[in-house]
């Protein structure tokens, strides 16, 4: 991508999503203001790397599917491989491309991946030939649920608005092709959005996950892992024993699944259920969870970043500013590697929480060592 296409796809962008302010396209992309500001007038481009990669993929399309200049004839091109004559073909393709992207969401960085979802999702949704294909339609749905992940993601939990336009988009396309886990996964993802915001709606949290829970009645995974985030909207309403008893009804639902990855489950489990107790102001019963999880999510490097920046929050419940310090470094040791938004919105919380700790050395180097991240 050189300059004047970033130029054209910012624009492209602000006329596409109603309202995107240059803060939130900034914020999208994990660059400052300015850098979108100089990017829009066409005075060039700093922090060229960064912003060309989520650019890419905010556009949803790549440069040569951008409106033509000067009556210049427009020639989508895929920059996955060349065009396969054949909508069978190309479907397959797209499925097996959004296939590896699902598979390594918890891995890849989330701006890179986004770059890569972007130009995929284009090509399920401008493609003549493509969006009346019925298997498109389903995925399509995934794609949308995808791309509203790693927005969310790249922004660094920010930028709530066009990763729920997203979650929407696969809601209303999961319901009109019957797909029901796609659907609840949707739902389930949506309810993070209040959950996680600090100014969230934890009501609204709620009644959206117990909508996931419903969505997929054939899968009791899911259903599981959508009560664990009911308990976890309860414990942030300060419901202790509401947020106890769908700890107990996930359980409940993940014994039915003959086929559970037990491994998987248990470290998901201990991940919200650590969450769930440092919500209710019990740290040390939080701390022994989230130690639990950090070691059985090591192949899920996103969800143990956030595990790591809570047992963060846990030690420094119990004033332990030593022993957070050492949980914050591998938060970020993680958030370095995989650019995700939920261990770097909790590391932050967790430096302002040690403030009163600042000038002991292990502290005064974390805290050095985050304002280093945020500016990499």
């Amino acid at each position: 991508m050189r300059e004047r296409d970033a130029q054209r796809v910012i624009q492209f962008l602000r006329r596409r999503v109603k309202n995107l302010s240059q803060e939130a396209l900034a914020r999208m992309c994990g660059v400052v203001q300015s850098t979108i500001t100089r990017a829009e007038a066409g005075k060039g481009l700093t922090d060229r790397r960064r912003a060309y990669e989520a650019l890419r993929g905010l556009g949803a399309l790549s440069t040569e599917q951008l409106p033509a200049r000067s009556g210049a004839r427009e020639v989508p091109r895929s920059t996955f491989r060349k065009p396969v004559p054949g909508q069978s073909s190309d479907v397959e393709e797209l499925a097996l491309g959004l296939l590896l992207l699902e598979r390594d969401y918890q891995t890849v960085p989330s701006t890179v991946a986004l770059a890569q979802a972007g130009e995929l999702h284009g090509r399920l949704t401008h493609n003549p030939g493509l969006v009346r294909h019925s298997t498109t339609q389903k995925l399509r749905a995934r794609s949308c649920l995808l791309m509203g992940k790693l927005v969310w993601d790249a922004s660094q939990r920010r930028e709530s608005r066009v990763a729920t336009a997203y979650l929407d988009e696969a809601i209303a396309t999961a319901r009109a092709v019957s797909d029901e886990h796609t659907l609840a996964q949707a739902l389930l993802r949506k309810s993070f959005i209040p959950l996680y915001n600090p100014t969230g709606d934890h009501h609204l949290a709620m009644h959206t996950a117990h909508q996931a829970m419903r969505a997929a009645p054939e899968t009791p995974e899911l259903q599981a892992l959508a009560a664990l985030h009911v308990s976890e909207a309860h414990a942030r309403l300060a419901r202790p024993r509401e947020a106890s008893r769908y700890l107990d009804i996930a359980d409940d639902y993940a014994r039915t699944d003959q086929a559970l990855d037990n491994t998987a489950w248990e470290g998901r489990r201990l991940r919200i259920a650590g969450s769930v107790y440092l919500a209710l102001g019990r740290p040390t019963h939080a701390r022994d969870l989230l130690e639990q999880a950090a070691d059985q999510l090591s192949e899920r490097p996103k969800s143990r970043g956030i595990v790591l920046a809570n047992l963060a929050l846990a030690h420094v419940g119990r004033r332990e500013p030593d022993a957070a310090a050492t949980a914050l470094n591998g938060a970020m040791d993680v958030a370095h590697t995989t650019r995700a938004g939920g261990a770097t919105s909790l590391i932050a919380t967790a430096l302002k929480e040690l403030n009163a700790w600042r000038t002991a050395p292990a502290v005064a180097e974390v805290q050095g060592r985050f304002i280093d991240l945020l500016t990499r």
